[in-house]
């Protein structure tokens, strides 16, 4: 496609990248990379967004957290700077349409959590006590498989949470916050919106409450 892009006179391109572009045990982040290193050699004009983790990974399982009564992994309870959608896409459209963006490199994250801190915010903002479970790689791929996880999504999941046991999901480069000219989006706010979303849509959410806790 980049190359297709030049072909047809595309002047400068923004690609939204992975945070640890090139991590080893991570494929799909390695992949990024090379995609990179086209990306800057090709002669475009280019701005790399490097996305953190979406919030919304793990708030869209609230039901299943909720009916557990935890979270379950193998992050070794380890910091990662998710953000939501929206702040990545606002953060995209400011390098879109502003100015001084061409050549550079960002690495997207919003203010780091655990999973822990997950759990606590998901039993603060519905009043149901949700707790984090860390297993090993191989608890956790045992544990996915014997709840249903689709065989050939299950090691990527294991995959994930180890990269955060890495580090490769945390970032304090500020960059995100630079761009959208604020903090992002705040979990409680995330969990907030995503209660607010299973209701709307009938999900099953036994028990919950949207009204702000004390």
């Amino acid at each position: 496609m980049i190359d297709a892009a030049k072909q047809a006179g595309v002047r400068r391109v923004v690609y939204t990248s992975s945070l640890r572009a090139g991590f080893p045990q991570f494929a799909s982040a390695s992949q990024h990379l090379g995609t990179e290193q086209h990306l800057q050699e090709s002669g475009l004009e280019y701005t790399i967004l490097r996305n953190g983790q979406y919030i919304e990974n793990h708030t869209s399982r609230l039901p299943q957290f909720l009916a557990q009564g935890e979270i379950v992994g193998a992050t070794a309870d380890k910091d990662l700077a998710a953000a939501t959608r929206a702040d990545y896409a606002e953060a995209a459209t400011t390098v879109l349409i502003g100015d001084d963006h061409a050549g550079k490199v960002y690495k997207l994250g919003g203010t780091p959590f655990t999973l822990t801190d997950l759990a606590a915010a998901i039993t603060d903002v519905t009043g149901t006590k949700v707790t984090y479970r860390d297993l090993s790689s191989d608890e956790l791929l045992a544990f996915l498989k014997a709840n249903g996880t689709p065989e050939a999504f299950a090691p990527f999941a294991v995959q994930l949470d180890e990269a955060t046991a890495s580090g490769a999901h945390n970032t304090d480069s500020g960059d995100l916050q630079r761009l959208l000219g604020r903090p992002s989006t705040p979990l409680a706010d995330a969990v907030k919106a995503a209660v607010q979303e299973h209701a709307a849509s009938g999900t099953a959410t036994s028990g919950v409450s949207t009204a702000p806790s004390a």
